[in-house]
Parts: structure tokens; C-alpha cells; sequence
């Protein structure tokens, strides 16, 4: 049966023109155009058929313990821990923290947004197995896997829980309180959608820079 409890997930997504990986910036920016939402690194020229190649196992080790090995990942990391997301959200540094404050409106543009922190909404799951849920949202429009990375990690099997590629990824997820979650929505090709689509399920929250509020003031006067 479903899962009743609400809860949020959360994941920080730097915009800073810092961050190494510039290309996932600019898929990050999709976020608001129609008919898109938070797209996985698979999307970045992955190979959709890699989760079925590695099995969920050593897929969810790699994302969470070595992603430097699973680069175009199927997951999106994302935790429960609001301030967890902000510390990536803000990795690197912005140069002038202080300037920045979260918008109390979206700025499609991105044009003011130095960090976002992107809350999806859980209503409802449903339990696979020990700690992965089928997850529909956006009124069931959409649907996802969630894998609670401690809770999944502990039910493995003995022998697998002796390695120190998971030992390396139990700590991580557990200090993150860490979800992973896998975009569904199947495609006619037989893989799974790279995006987790906007909607009233999932929704971004800007952190911009005090110029956005000046700039901005005009648009919303009578």
C-alpha cells in the first residue's frame, strides 16, 4: 500500500560561473522552458542502457560512493535535509553571500539566480523492496523511483556488505540523508525518461542576487 506520510526532498544545484561542469548549468536552466523539469546527468550524452548494463546495485554504489564512474548517472541525488541541499547548492562559494537572499518569485531568466534548491513533494509511495518506493507525482501524471540510500544499502546482502565500496557509500548517504531518485516515465525506444518533470509536484526555489529585487521592482507596479 501507498505511503500517506508527505514529506520533501531537496537537491542544490550551483550556478556559479565557477562550477567545473558548465554544461550541467545550462540543463539545470531548462527548468522553467515548457515541457521540461530537472534533467539527470544521462541526458549529457549518457548511455540510456547503462542501469540495465551495471544492475541497481552497483549503479547506486557508483552514483553515491565513486561517481567519478558513473559520470552520466540515472539518479538525481537528493536529500532530506533542506540545509544539505543549500551546502551544495552554494559549492563553490558565491563571491558576495551576503547579497544573496531567496526570491519570493521564480526568475525564469536565471538571469539574477546564483544557486537554486529544487523540493520535490512526496504524497505518496510505494514500497518495492527494502527502501525503494514507486513514487507517482505530479497528480500521477509522472513517475519515479526513489531509493532511500541507507535503508537500501542495509539490505543488501552480507557478502556485498562487506566491501569498501560500501562502506564508502553507506557513510555518504547517511551523512547526507540521501534519496536517489530515477526518472520513469518509460519511452518508445524501451528506456526511461532522463527528466523529472515540473509541476505541482516539483518546484525550484531561487537564490538571487539584490539586483533582482531592484531590477525587478517595475514590472510589479500597477
Amino acid at each position: 500500500m501507498p505511503s500517506a506520510v508527505i514529506e520533501t526532498l531537496f537537491r542544490g544545484e550551483s550556478l556559479s560561473p565557477q562550477r567545473p561542469d558548465q554544461e550541467r548549468v545550462q540543463w539545470v536552466k531548462r527548468f522553467h522552458l515548457a515541457g521540461q523539469g530537472l534533467w539527470t546527468k544521462l541526458a549529457h550524452a549518457g548511455n540510456p542502457y547503462a542501469l540495465a548494463q551495471l544492475g541497481l546495485v552497483e549503479a547506486v554504489g557508483k552514483h553515491i560512493a565513486a561517481p567519478h564512474t558513473f559520470e552520466k548517472t540515472h539518479f538525481l541525488s537528493f536529500t532530506s535535509d533542506e540545509a544539505v541541499a543549500l551546502r551544495y547548492a552554494r559549492d563553490p562559494a558565491p563571491e558576495d553571500p551576503d547579497d544573496i537572499d531567496k526570491a519570493s518569485r521564480s526568475d525564469e531568466p536565471w538571469s539574477y539566480t546564483k544557486y537554486a534548491v529544487f523540493s520535490l513533494r512526496i504524497s505518496a509511495r510505494e514500497p518495492i523492496a527494502a527502501g525503494l518506493y514507486l513514487h507517482r507525482y505530479n497528480s500521477g501524471a509522472n513517475v519515479a523511483v526513489l531509493v532511500k540510500g541507507d535503508e537500501y544499502l542495509q539490505a543488501l546482502p552480507t557478502s556485498l556488505r562487506k566491501t569498501e565500496a560500501f562502506r564508502l557509500a553507506t557513510a555518504y548517504s547517511t551523512d547526507d540523508n540521501e534519496w536517489l531518485v530515477l526518472p520513469a516515465d518509460p519511452l518508445n525506444d524501451g528506456t526511461l525518461s532522463a527528466c523529472l518533470r515540473k509541476g505541482s509536484d516539483l518546484e525550484v526555489d531561487h537564490y538571487v542576487e539584490s539586483a533582482f529585487f531592484i531590477d525587478g521592482e517595475s514590472a510589479f507596479l500597477p
